[in-house]
């Protein structure tokens, strides 16, 4: 006999786009990636919404590995609360359960809305960014 799985359906998303706004996060997983064809690197974030209506929510952030990219990466870290000077370097281990603010908009992608994590910052500093 074959495993079964069992799950109330009737409590399940129906692949429905985290809406758009401000949103306090957990780093709950960092995978790096690669393309081989372009040799760029990049950083996949995953993230849990901690609070408010969307609790348990979960999005997802690339964030490149790249010198032009640099910025993000700030972006990032200065939103987890890590310094950020000179020539720095950042261990995804740092990363890795801290709370961050991110800025959630929607795009359209073949077609196809998607969500997209816009910003990072530091829910303990600032306000969330409204653009």
């Amino acid at each position: 006999m074959s495993p079964q799985f069992q799950l109330p359906f009737d409590d399940v998303a129906e692949g429905q786009l985290l809406p758009e706004g401000p949103y306090v996060v957990r780093v709950d997983g960092i995978k790096t990636k690669s393309k081989i064809e372009t040799g760029n690197s990049w950083w996949e974030l995953e993230l849990t919404v901690i609070d408010g209506e969307h609790m348990g929510r979960k999005a997802w952030a690339n964030v490149m590995l790249t010198h032009s990219a640099g910025w993000k990466m700030r972006q990032l870290a200065l939103a987890a609360g890590l310094e950020v000077q000179g020539r720095t370097s950042i261990d995804t281990e740092e990363l890795m359960n801290r709370e961050l603010g991110i800025r959630v908009m929607h795009e359209q992608y073949q077609g196809e809305p998607r969500m997209r994590v816009k910003s990072f910052f530091n829910p303990r500093q600032t306000a969330a960014p409204t653009a």
